[in-house]
């Protein structure tokens, strides 16, 4: 019977018919905005402080403040000893830094940037950011 309707139909009529449907359809999808990908971005710092201070008397620690303010605070070794500059605590700091910097990255961070300066307390801030 369908087949019967169509055969009976003028050619115009059935291009007209269907370019209508189609403009209809078209008409509704378009009605339909699509949804936007989120745009919003996160930002947190990492700042290490290390202190130089002869004899082991300063303080080193890496502070880290997510998004939304929250503080975390680790305690690292100084730089000096009773005998002088100990380089295994600089290397420990070091992999302490290091391993805190890639797992944020792992995390989705992205470093974006590094600041550094001091005078008998070094600071290395990082700046990192997630989303689009």
């Amino acid at each position: 019977m369908g087949q019967q309707i169509l055969n009976d139909m003028n050619p115009i009529k059935l291009f007209v018919s269907v370019v209508l449907l189609s403009a209809f359809v078209a008409g509704i999808m378009a009605l339909k905005q699509p949804e936007k990908p989120s745009t919003s971005k996160e930002v947190m710092m990492v700042n290490v402080l290390e202190s130089v201070m002869p004899g082991g008397t300063g303080r080193s620690r890496m502070v880290i403040t997510y998004p939304g303010g929250k503080q975390e605070s680790f305690d690292l070794t100084n730089y000096y000893s009773m005998m002088g500059v100990n380089f295994s605590n600089i290397q420990s700091n070091d992999a302490m830094v290091t391993q805190t910097l890639n797992n944020l990255v792992k995390d989705g961070w992205k470093l974006i940037g590094v600041s550094s300066g001091g005078n008998n307390l070094y600071f290395t801030k990082y700046t990192l950011m997630r989303g689009e």
